[in-house]
This record gives C-alpha cells, structure tokens and sequence, in this order.
C-alpha cells in the first residue's frame, strides 16, 4: 500500500521518449535515488564544485581501498562526451583514476587521456555502487 501511494505521487515518465526537459526531471530523480541508496547503505554524501560559477559532480564516493571516486547522474540515453566535463575536471585536479557516470546509456569503460578511466553504470545497477561500499565489479 505504501508503495502504492509513494508511486502515485510521482507522474509516469517513459524514458526512451522523454524529451530534454522531461530528462532534467528524470536525471534529479536519479541523483536523489542514488543518494538515498548511499545514505541507505552507510556512506556520507558529499559532493564537488569546481567554482563558485559552477562545474562540479554529484557526489564523491571512497572505494573500496579508500580512494575517492567522482561519480555523476545523467539521465541520458546515449553516451556523450559532454557528459563527463565534471567529472575529467575532478580528474585533472584530483587524480583519483576512475570516476563513475551513472545514465540510462549503456554500461561502458572509457579511458580518459590522462590514464584516467570513467565507468558508465546504467542506471538500473545504481544501487550496486552504493551496496559495494565502492567500486567491485567487472571493471
């Protein structure tokens, strides 16, 4: 019933037809998710911002060997270059060696130019990063 009513609340919005504007709403969503799945799971939320005028990323997450990991919430459906602005900049001023991009996109590894590498997460194993206690997996 809870679930019932907490679903209710919130308009249907189909992905693979959801306009830009639409995706704004879907990529805040995402983000609040994911942070409650962090919070759910132990981890403190912090984000970064590289300047007051803007530029930064979501949230950084510690792995699992103590690193601090960038990771960012999109709701795109495909993978875009543009999408990683935050997260290279974070990459040049903190060389972590890999960040995340969780999307609707498929998942992927991409190496950055730095030795760097960015996972993109789908957004249906979001919670994955958050139960891991950081990053374990495939990649």
């Amino acid at each position: 019933m809870l679930r019932l009513l907490r679903e209710a609340a919130v308009p249907s919005i189909p992905i693979l037809q959801s306009t830009p504007s639409l995706r704004t709403i879907l990529g805040g969503t995402l983000e609040n998710q994911l942070a409650s799945d962090l919070v759910r799971h132990g981890d403190s939320l912090a984000g970064w911002k590289r300047s007051s005028g803007g530029g930064g990323i979501d949230f950084v997450q510690r792995s699992a060997d103590g690193s601090a990991v960038p990771v960012e919430c999109k709701a795109a459906l495909q993978r875009d270059g543009r999408q990683l602005k935050g997260i290279k900049a974070y990459l040049r001023q903190y060389p972590a060696g890999t960040g995340v991009l969780v999307s609707f996109a498929p998942s992927a590894v991409e190496e950055l130019e730095n030795g760097a590498r960015v996972i993109w997460l789908p957004a249906y194993a979001a919670e994955l990063l958050a139960k891991s206690g950081g990053l374990k997996g495939p990649w």
